[in-house]
């Protein structure tokens, strides 16, 4: 499946953050990780409604008249 650039990004840090906790980073690194974690996470949602509007704004533009955006996005960038 498909990745957006946020959700690679937030396997990434699920690995970074695992690796510290891992090697016994201080609670403070752990921290943060978490909070980076922890706001990208909360982008998913602003990042998906930006992907269904671009979605609609090309199909409108090449004339096929409205589209489901929203499977479009489902189907191409399921989340996990």
């Amino acid at each position: 499946m498909v990745q957006t650039a946020m959700q690679e990004h937030i396997d990434w840090l699920k690995k970074q953050l695992q690796e510290c906790e891992d090697e016994g980073f201080s609670e403070s690194y752990i921290y943060a990780y978490e909070l980076s974690l922890e706001h990208a996470e909360s982008k998913l949602s602003k990042e998906r409604e930006q992907i269904v509007e671009s979605y609609k704004t090309g199909v409108w533009d090449v004339g096929c008249g409205a589209a489901d955006s929203d499977k479009y996005f489902d189907r191409t960038f399921k989340s996990q």
